[in-house]
């Protein structure tokens, strides 16, 4: 077998080898497609071309250039079975550190196969240029509503009574507190909690880590897992 790249892309002379790839729309959080391609700029571009309403990108997460490209994608399928959404599709219910440990596992057990950088591919589809993250082990950058795709608009339910609610005024953790005031996001955990546990006043106000206390979309919002390219805007 042999191929050589060209710039964005790989041109292939074996029909056996192709691409698995994952992508992810934030218009539909929580979802992550999974399937395979033997173009995957073509395949990119089709779906960025679906007139989604918002005109979101639809981003890669994840790609692998390989052999049995095909039977790459059913392992992938099978694995992730029982987060898929329907039979007849390749759409899955996962966070994006359950689709990067089934690509890791794929790649570890194929010493040909190839990891692809996402953000040349989302750049060549958006004209714009994405962050790719280098953190020591162990680091991550600061939380905030933006960097883990919760929208403006957005209701977070209190962990300890979903009918305690709060709405995300912004981009960076401000919140409308079921109070009635705008509170950050950790202030809003302090007050929900002394609320719904009836603390009293002397005893009120200890701090509270705000991501740890709210849920969006029935999970825990510390558990959320950002999408691997953030928008420069």
């Amino acid at each position: 077998m042999s191929y050589r790249k060209t710039r964005g892309s790989v041109e292939l002379s074996n029909e056996d080898y192709g691409f698995v790839y994952a992508l992810e729309n934030k218009s539909f959080p929580g979802y992550i497609k999974v399937g395979q391609t033997k173009n995957l700029k073509q395949r990119l571009l089709q779906f960025n071309n679906t007139g989604i309403p918002d005109g979101k990108p639809t981003l890669l997460l994840f790609a692998a250039f390989l052999n049995n490209y095909k039977k790459a994608e059913r392992i992938l399928h099978r694995s992730l079975s029982d987060k898929r959404e329907s039979s007849s599709k390749e759409f899955f219910k996962a966070t994006y550190n359950q689709v990067k440990a089934e690509f890791e596992l794929l790649i570890f057990n194929d010493s040909n196969a190839e990891l692809i950088r996402p953000e040349k591919y989302n750049s060549l589809i958006t004209g714009k240029t994405y962050i790719v993250s280098k953190r020591k082990i162990g680091s991550r950058p600061n939380r905030t509503f933006q960097y883990l795709s919760i929208p403006a608009g957005a209701q977070l339910t209190f962990k300890e009574d979903s009918s305690i609610k709060v709405t995300v005024i912004d981009k960076k953790n401000h919140v409308l507190c079921c109070c009635g005031k705008e509170h950050t996001l950790s202030r809003a955990a302090i007050c929900c909690y002394d609320f719904f546990h009836n603390v009293p006043i002397e005893q009120q106000g200890k701090d509270r880590n705000g991501f740890a206390w709210f849920k969006y979309e029935n999970t825990i919002i510390s558990d959320i897992k950002p999408m691997v390219n953030q928008e420069l805007e």
